[in-house]
């Protein structure tokens, strides 16, 4: 995925410093920041509307409108937003701010709203990735379209066709693993067989193929084809079992 880092970068030298306060209430505060980012990105973006606090963003994706203007990703880009839970001595009341750079592998520099700048302005904070939810929100304004994502042979993000799903597959043949979810996708030399299992977080249909999905010991998404697709788009013929 070809990512405009550069758009961000530009919105961060524009708004280093200064205070936002998008609705009115209670100064400048992280989801004043998160607002105003999201319009600079073409979109409205969404409210909290059950706790009151930024972790509804994460929580209610799939409700609340998120997830028609960004992708879900679990490697963070410069640009992408990131939503914090209510952890002790960190973010209490959870957080959202925008992913800047990494530090060490276990803490990265987030650009945000009311995270220690004066009177609430943007700042740059180190927070640990162990506070993050499991995704982040990579604006689609931001993913370059001179690639479609179907001829890519490498896709490790989560794409708006992702059903998320958790769950064990036993399958009953040899299946290659790929890096994306297509015959074309690049191989990893890695195979699953019978005898042996994996846990899924979440699968696609394409190319006439059921293909699951998951992270793995390297850190990045691993696709496998489960079984084949009828003209209803069901997958009547697995190559194993689920549970």
């Amino acid at each position: 995925m070809n990512v405009d880092t550069n758009k961000y970068y530009n919105y961060r030298q524009k708004m280093m410093g200064k205070r936002v306060d998008k609705d009115g209430y209670y100064g400048c505060q992280c989801w004043d920041g998160y607002m105003d980012y999201c319009q600079y990105n073409g979109f409205k973006g969404a409210n909290c509307t059950t706790s009151g606090y930024v972790k509804d963003i994460w929580l209610n994706r799939k409700t609340n409108g998120m997830l028609n203007n960004c992708v879900e990703i679990t490697k963070l880009v410069p640009g992408a937003i990131v939503v914090f839970k209510e952890v002790p001595n960190v973010t209490p009341y959870s957080h959202i701010a925008i992913f800047d750079s990494d530090v060490n592998g276990s803490y990265g520099r987030f650009f945000g709203t009311n995270q220690g700048g004066k009177n609430g302005a943007y700042n740059i904070t180190v927070f640990p990735y162990s506070a993050m939810y499991e995704t982040a929100f990579l604006p689609k304004a931001l993913i370059l379209q001179n690639v479609e994502e179907e001829k890519q042979d490498i896709l490790n993000y989560i794409p708006s066709d992702f059903q998320r799903e958790i769950g064990v597959f036993y399958p009953n043949c040899t299946i290659r693993i790929r890096r994306a979810p297509s015959l074309k996708g690049k191989d990893t030399g890695l195979y699953y067989t019978n005898g042996m299992h994996v846990q899924y977080d979440g699968f696609v249909k394409r190319e006439g193929y059921c293909w699951i999905s998951w992270i793995g010991s390297d850190n990045s998404r691993r696709w496998m084809a489960c079984g084949e697709l009828n003209s209803k788009g069901y997958n009547t013929i697995p190559y194993g079992v689920f549970k």
